[in-house]
């Protein structure tokens, strides 16, 4: 894109984000007659999204708020003759969250509804690609205690005839990684090795789910909930896989050359989920996403956050300035420690995604093995197990990084 036109872009963006969503539309048309700038404007709203942020912003940084649909009616229904929808509980960008009751083990869930998809032929494209990964995601809760359980998927008609697909999954009384931690260990920087062994059992999760051929696609605090067990541990769950995702985002009409893109948050997005040149999503987007993430805890800060959302783009594809520890200030006793995670971030989140780690696995490997002083004897390519949960990691000896999103692709 050109200076003049991302400009044209930028000037639009700003211009529409705080209208109401029935009014975005028709000021998009009117600001380009070119199909492709009313396309860059529409996918970066889809980005813009209103995410609490894991750190506290300053004070007086705020943004509004989304604006408020009503509702689909259904509350009162009875979902596959089993789920009973008692109330309608939030609103997101993809849809609405309602909680249930499951009439066969009388235990709460939630539901989540999603906007309707209006083509035919994509509606039926989409439901059946939700419907498979949804399938793998419920065969994924019983190998994990940290993946929410997937009770049930569907379609449900409105009232106007319109179908709307659900998911019905456990319901969670808990709170959002980023409200556990600033309620329990500050809102400060972390220390690295505290952060690794909280986000161990969440690493874990997401390399049981790489292994099946599933990647999340929005990693992010919200996404991460911590409840209790009957011992009143804290119980680490994650939530939203991207069957939900590639459905909310096919409705809204955003694509890409791996998947689909908008309705993540940019914030902990990888560069391919925002711009589709830098190639398909994957287990890879994850790594940079849980990478993010990590950084922003340990940081105390988050790398982009309350940035101009396409300055804050520039600076996360750009390959000179990459948001490691060590670039946000971060200090390790160990110069060679720190030597050796600086190396394992600034290859997780490498602008391109083959440069990466191929999956969490590897990356949760490598970490660990940076701060345990191994790095020098174990590096990439080494047999050695992995952190999460003892996975094999031989198989990693030869270069697979071209391998694995192949074998990511055939099995799609």
């Amino acid at each position: 894109m050109d200076p003049d036109a991302f400009a044209r872009v930028k000037a639009a963006f700003l211009a529409v984000r705080d209208l109401p969503r029935a009014e975005q539309g028709p000021a998009i048309d009117a600001a380009f007659d070119d199909p492709a700038l009313r396309a860059e404007v529409r996918e970066l709203l889809g980005h813009d999204d209103d995410e609490a942020p894991f750190i506290r912003p300053p004070e007086g940084v705020s943004r509004p708020p989304l604006p408020v649909d009503p509702a689909p009616p259904l509350v009162g229904e009875t979902l596959d003759g089993r789920f009973d929808v008692e109330t309608a509980v939030a609103e997101g960008g993809f849809g609405w969250v309602y909680r249930g009751r499951d009439r066969q083990t009388g235990e709460p869930i939630a539901i989540k509804l999603f906007k309707p998809i209006d083509d035919p032929g994509l509606r039926s494209e989409v439901e059946a690609a939700f419907d498979r990964e949804g399938r793998v995601l419920e065969s994924l809760a019983p190998r994990s205690a940290h993946i929410v359980a997937y009770r049930d998927i569907g379609t449900w008609v409105d009232p106007d005839g319109a179908r709307r697909s659900f998911i019905v999954m456990e319901w969670l009384d808990g709170v959002t990684l980023a409200e556990h931690v600033n309620e329990t260990l500050g809102e400060g920087p972390l220390p690295l090795r505290v952060v690794h062994e909280l986000l161990t059992p969440i690493a874990d999760a997401l390399a049981i789910a790489h292994r099946h051929g599933v990647a999340h696609r929005d990693i992010k605090p919200s996404n991460i909930l911590v409840t209790r067990t009957a011992d009143g541990d804290a119980l680490l769950k994650l939530v939203d896989f991207g069957a939900a995702k590639r459905a909310a985002d096919r409705a809204r009409g955003f694509q890409s050359t791996g998947g689909e893109i908008g309705m993540v948050t940019f914030d902990y997005s990888a560069p391919e989920q925002v711009n589709k040149a830098y190639g398909s999503t994957g287990p890879w987007s994850d790594v940079f996403s849980l990478a993010v993430l990590v950084v922003e805890m340990v940081a105390g800060r988050h790398p982009w956050r309350h940035l101009d959302l396409l300055a804050a783009m520039d600076l996360a594809t750009s390959r000179e300035a990459r948001p490691t520890p060590r670039a946000l200030g971060v200090e390790l006793a160990d110069p060679a420690v720190a030597d050796a995670v600086d190396a394992v971030f600034t290859r997780a989140l490498a602008v391109e995604p083959e440069r990466r780690q191929p999956d969490v696995a590897r990356l949760w490997a490598e970490l660990g093995a940076a701060l345990d002083g191994r790095a020098r004897d174990a590096p990439p390519g080494s047999d050695q197990s992995s952190a999460t949960g003892g996975i094999s990691l031989m198989w990693y000896a030869i270069p697979l990084g071209l391998i694995a999103a192949l074998a990511w692709w055939l099995s799609r």
